[in-house]
């Protein structure tokens, strides 16, 4: 098996990090004026309604190698879960960066069903064998670095709706539709050529989010967001034994295909 050549521009990931984070705090909450958002109160109240638990302004995660080339060719690989179901609060995209990071010093059975998704994600998006007994990517200039540092996971919610005392969601229509619009502005600044969202329920809602022009296999999608092309993937979230396991037949049937496709597609310019 040949491996790809990758290399990194450090400098750039943290400037869209920067920008992002920018973005944010004008849009979303700063620790001056609290939760700026324009939607706050009715996404808020439309989560209390029935009884959920609501936290505010979770944040995005970008790592710090995030702006990578595969053959010379840009690949910047995001990933889309729909909130994070935690009950964190008003945390900045250094806190939320953080977090991820974190995960990746954990073993990968000590990670939880989610992050073991992502990790075979992340493993297929960089050409890697879903089994392969490495997670980290050599780059050219002989610096090496952990798959969660080359890429960004920025979930569809920035905040989370959830049943009280679990992460049991229980996200709403106007909160789905009021967060598109900070969905779309986060990925104008990252422009991904990648994306691979995580949830079965999120179809609808990212069709028109991310400006999807035509299907190009299963489970997998061109898209043109303004003027920026790049490539959806759409699976369902690892957890509940949907793919968090090597053991799991939608990981070897419906993940690796599309995945694998997506990347070869997103490869390619289209």
């Amino acid at each position: 098996m040949v491996l790809p050549s990758f290399s990194v521009d450090r400098v750039a990931s943290g400037q869209r990090k920067a920008r992002l984070e920018s973005y944010l705090s004008a849009s979303v909450w700063n620790l001056n004026e609290g939760f700026v958002c324009r939607s706050a109160i009715s996404c808020r109240s439309s989560a209390e309604k029935g009884g959920a638990s609501f936290y505010e302004a979770q944040s995005h995660m970008v790592g710090p190698c995030y702006d990578t080339r595969v053959d010379g060719l840009p690949h910047r690989v995001v990933v889309l879960p729909m909130e994070t179901g935690e009950p964190k609060q008003h945390r900045t995209v250094e806190q939320r960066t953080q977090d991820v990071l974190d995960s990746g010093k954990l073993t990968f059975g000590q990670r939880n069903q989610h992050m073991r998704g992502v990790t075979f994600a992340l493993r297929l998006a960089f050409g890697l064998p879903v089994d392969a007994d490495t997670e980290h990517i050599q780059f050219a200039d002989g610096s090496s670095t952990h798959l969660f540092n080359a890429y960004a996971m920025t979930n569809l919610l920035l905040c989370s709706a959830v049943d009280h005392g679990t992460a049991k969601s229980r996200a709403t229509g106007i909160m789905k539709k009021s967060c598109s619009r900070h969905l779309r502005a986060t990925l104008q600044i990252l422009q991904p050529t990648l994306v691979i969202s995580q949830g079965a329920g999120l179809d609808n809602t990212l069709s028109s989010a991310l400006g999807v022009t035509r299907p190009v296999a299963a489970n997998v999608a061109a898209c043109d967001l303004d003027g920026h092309q790049f490539v959806w993937v759409s699976l369902r979230h690892p957890s509940r034994g949907n793919w968090s396991s090597l053991k799991c037949a939608y990981l070897h049937e419906v993940v690796v295909p599309a995945i694998t496709k997506g990347r070869q597609l997103a490869l390619a310019g289209r």
